[in-house]
């Protein structure tokens, strides 16, 4: 399986609140529908205190983080077929609503899973 990872930043006039709400209620429905997706999660960001206090102890914890981040799983042949592909291209489309392009990155990644428990 082949994983698309998608860290997001939503746009300059929405607020978190109002950024994790559509794309859970409203754009979640698209992400239902691309031909092939064997797995689609949602990673919402967390912030407040605990959010913070890790970020004050870490060294990446300066950097701007990502308002969420979409994990999608496909086989690669399934992956190799999906451009062009309706569902696709429709949920491309909404995700004009409410990414920031510039501002987010999307890449392909195989897992290893270190600890399962």
């Amino acid at each position: 399986m082949i994983k698309v990872v998608y860290c997001l930043r939503r746009k300059a006039d929405m607020s978190l609140e109002e950024f994790q709400k559509y794309w859970l209620k409203t754009h979640a429905k698209f992400g239902k529908n691309i031909e092939g997706v064997k797995r689609y999660v949602q990673v919402h960001t967390i912030t407040g205190e605990l959010q913070e206090m890790l970020a004050a102890g870490h060294p990446a914890g300066k950097n701007e983080p990502f308002d969420g981040v979409a994990e999608l799983w496909f086989e690669e042949s399934d992956l190799r077929e999906l451009p062009g592909k309706p569902g696709g291209l429709a949920a491309l489309q909404d995700e004009a609503n409410f990414i920031d392009f510039e501002r987010s990155v999307i890449f392909l990644a195989k897992e290893h899973v270190i600890v399962q428990k």
